[in-house]
């Protein structure tokens, strides 16, 4: 657990710096839009390879669940149900989220089986 909290901190702590002056309006939402896809990414993908242990196949479907909920959320909640705001640039967010939340999710499984002895 320590080592997903480190690599967590250590992948996405620096990138918010550099998107403060990105897109218009309130930039913040974006950063959360980002920060919710990369570790909901890696949290599913984890948990399915706990059960499933096939670290591909465990990345993808924590990538495809994950922008599949932010995606939802943008056309449904957003759109539809006009409760927040529709933007292109939430999406894209999500879908940056879920790409880094891919990578780090196979660091994480890769240490994790590593430490575990199941890598050679």
């Amino acid at each position: 657990m320590n080592e997903t909290i480190f690599i967590l901190f250590l992948s996405f702590g620096m990138m918010s710096q550099s998107w403060q002056k990105f897109g218009n309006g309130d930039n913040s939402d974006r950063i959360k839009h980002f920060y919710i896809s990369a570790i909901g990414t890696t949290l599913i993908g984890n948990e399915i390879n706990k059960r499933i242990e096939n670290p591909m196949l465990s990345t993808w479907l924590g990538g495809a669940t994950m922008f599949t909920i932010g995606t939802t959320k943008e056309i449904v909640y957003d759109g539809i149900m006009k409760m927040g705001v529709k933007s292109k640039d939430d999406l894209f967010f999500n879908g940056w989220g879920t790409l880094c939340g891919m990578i780090t999710c196979r660091i994480v499984i890769d240490i994790k089986q590593n430490k575990h002895g199941r890598v050679k």
